[in-house]
């Protein structure tokens, strides 16, 4: 077996950074518990542990920072900068870092500006920050609204109207212009609006159209000599690289209004699902106990714009559930031990 074959996945690596949230949370018996039960966890396999080995490197070396710094924010961020982008430390590692920094404490501006805002985000022609909404009416008359953490860029000329989605999701409402076709480009794929309203969400596991009225046509990257695929109302499709998924129904009015409003909207959907979305309208990172909300799913209506009362509201409806905030930047939710 190869070395990258045995090398921990991301799941199994963000799994190791909640343990040591675990190992630091709690009195001493509840931390003695932790302990007995990290231990059996990182003996389960080979991936357990060499994720908890390299983690524990990774935190030497950011306590190490917080020695030397004296709550200098600048070298903390150059150092943790600098971790980040080395060249051989693997993608599952960089969220870990990230996380780890929060748990020590570094949750500085600089450090979250870096994190979440990255350079092409910064440079944007439009941009919200975390748990914000703009919106703004283009040259052309169209409208595009902008959710969290959300960035675009404009090229519009004689011939075409293109809105970059560089981060985030966007609600495009469509002016009508026969000479100069209106298209959304990801780094996944263009879509061409043939019609008025849809949604665009890019994220990390690619870009998700869906549509509210009329249709618009997709290409993949890489794609455009073949026959795009037509997306109506009431449908959404997900692209990633160079392919197309197959399109799904929707609600799509329900979706509209919940996206209007600010709004959640859960149909028993899984409670760590849930969290991953709170988690774009907060600052800093939620974490979870997988194993312990692995099957608990939620019938809700969640606040996007006040995430707080989202917390309480999923404390208020599922017994058990706990809710701790380390840091400002770092919430921590598990299920309360039973006796």
């Amino acid at each position: 077996m190869t070395e990258k074959a045995c090398a921990p996945s991301e799941e199994i690596t963000i799994e190791a950074a909640q343990w040591i949230v675990r190992l630091s949370a709690g009195n001493a018996a509840q931390q003695r518990q932790a302990a007995e039960e990290f231990a059996r966890w990182k003996s389960e396999s080979r991936q357990h542990a060499q994720a908890a080995h390299e983690l524990h490197g990774v935190l030497e070396q950011i306590n190490s920072l917080l020695d030397t710094s004296n709550g200098d924010p600048v070298p903390l961020c150059a150092g943790l900068k600098t971790a980040m982008t080395q060249p051989r430390l693997p993608d599952r590692m960089r969220r870990a870092v990230a996380t780890l920094a929060l748990i020590c404490g570094i949750g500085l501006p600089l450090w979250l500006t870096y994190q979440a805002y990255p350079a092409d985000y910064l440079l944007a022609d439009m941009r919200t920050a975390t748990g914000a909404w703009a919106a703004q009416t283009l040259e052309d008359g169209s409208r595009i609204t902008l959710g969290t953490r959300s960035a675009v860029n404009f090229r519009f000329d004689a011939r075409h109207r293109t809105v970059e989605l560089v981060k985030g999701e966007i609600l495009v409402e469509v002016a009508r212009d026969r000479a100069r076709p209106f298209l959304i480009q990801t780094t996944d794929g263009s879509i061409e609006a043939l019609g008025t309203r849809f949604l665009v969400r890019r994220d990390d596991s690619g870009t998700v159209v869906s549509m509210l009225e009329s249709k618009v046509s997709i290409h993949a990257a890489g794609q455009q000599a073949q026959t795009p695929v037509i997306l109506a109302a009431g449908q959404r499709i997900r692209l990633h690289g160079d392919t197309v998924g197959v399109p799904e129904p929707i609600d799509a009015a329900a979706l509209e209004r919940a996206w209007r409003s600010h709004q959640l909207v859960s149909r028993q959907r899984p409670l760590t699902e849930l969290l991953d979305e709170l988690n774009r309208y907060r600052p800093g990172r939620i974490l979870y106990d997988q194993a312990q909300l692995k099957g608990l799913e939620m019938t809700v209506v969640l606040p996007l714009d006040d995430t707080q009362r989202a917390l309480q509201l999923l404390v208020d409806c599922i017994p058990g559930l706990r809710v701790r905030q380390f840091t400002p930047y770092l919430t921590y939710i598990d299920l309360v031990p039973t006796p």
